[in-house]
């Protein structure tokens, strides 16, 4: 361990990187996560109401598409009004919840 290189690397965890991709550790999990627990407001847990931009924003889709989504049934949403014209409100945990279940089939057995 004479050269910098190697004194620089035992001091590092043991994760390997990936093309530009940030090595995530346990440790930064659990702090995101306590950073990212759901406000309480008595002893329920408040969920977080997103507007159609918001749930693109978060699904990575343009507002439009996610309204259509959410007209068909194809992501969990609550239709607010009545008549023709819906504003369409959408929970941030179901949205993840249901992206988390979407598969591919590469995983399957």
């Amino acid at each position: 361990m004479n050269s910098k290189f190697d004194h620089a690397a035992s001091r590092q965890p043991d994760v390997t990187r990936t093309a530009g991709v940030p090595a995530i550790t346990s440790d930064h999990m659990t702090a995101q996560k306590k950073v990212h627990d759901a406000p309480q407001y008595g002893s329920k847990p408040v969920r977080r109401i997103l507007t159609p931009v918001q749930a693109g924003e978060l699904l990575g889709f343009d507002e439009k598409t996610v309204k259509r989504w959410a007209s068909t049934g194809y992501v969990p949403a609550h239709p607010v009004g009545k008549g023709k014209k819906k504003y369409w409100r959408f929970f941030e945990d179901e949205l993840i919840a249901w992206l988390m279940d979407q598969k591919n089939g590469a995983f399957e057995a």
